[in-house]
């Protein structure tokens, strides 16, 4: 337990977008120097074995939807559940904010880089992470710089009548005012269909999302009453690596 903590500390002491918190506006964020991770641990291993799966899959749901204060709180939470005296889980939860998936693919890798190390004795031999300041201040120093002055005026020409709407057919007039309020439609594609998606981006060295994107304009570009199309996608600017 003891070389869990120390590998959830360090990983924390490792990353300043970790122990970021946002203004109420989202103008600005503070880097906090140092930030002590809180790690209880929630003990389910005087259930019944056959009574773990529900406790736990009410416990994570729980946990899901409890919201974060972007101003005060640490956007990362760490528990451990106790199963039995030998199985522990150990539950991340996260703020979109500061972590996206590529980041939590590094926070795991180093976790179980660092937590190998403190369970071994030894030293761990993991690189110095670029730090979230370091990339802002490297971005701002690409504004001026001649390949950030043709990106721009490129878009500003493709987009200097007006921005073209995708126009879709719908069951009711567009507002003039946006309320995003939205829903969430879930399909799943056969494995078939799948892999011929993750064939064709090693064929044209794209990602996955990216071809997937290139499918959804073929269906959907028959029906654009517009003949123009322009999907929005918003990236994460989350900096760990």
């Amino acid at each position: 337990m003891a070389a869990a903590r120390q590998a959830i500390q360090e990983v924390v002491d490792r990353h300043e977008a970790l122990r970021a918190t946002f203004s109420p506006s989202g103008d600005y964020q503070q880097i906090n120097s140092t930030q002590t991770v809180n790690i209880p641990v929630v003990d389910f291993s005087t259930l019944d074995n056959s009574d773990h799966a529900t406790h736990l899959a009410e416990f994570l749901a729980t946990e899901a939807r409890q919201t974060f204060n972007l101003e005060t709180d640490h956007l990362v939470r760490t528990q451990i559940v106790k199963l039995e005296e030998q199985h522990h889980l150990l539950v991340l939860t996260v703020h979109h904010i500061i972590a996206d998936g590529w980041s939590l693919g590094v926070l795991q890798q180093e976790l179980a880089a660092i937590y190998t190390a403190e369970c071994q004795a030894i030293a761990h031999q993991l690189p110095q992470p670029l730090q979230l300041s370091e990339y802002v201040q490297w971005e701002a120093s690409q504004q001026d710089s001649p390949e950030m002055a043709k990106a721009e005026a490129y878009w500003l020409q493709q987009f200097s009548s007006s921005v073209p709407v995708l126009e879709l057919p719908t069951d009711r007039p567009r507002p003039s005012v946006n309320r995003y309020v939205g829903t969430r439609q879930t399909f799943t594609l056969d494995k078939t269909f799948y892999g011929a998606l993750k064939r064709e981006s090693i064929k044209f060295k794209s990602t996955f999302i990216y071809n997937s994107f290139g499918w959804i304009f073929g269906v959907t570009s028959p029906i654009d009453r517009s003949g123009r199309y322009r999907y929005w996608y918003p990236f994460s600017r989350t900096i760990i690596c």
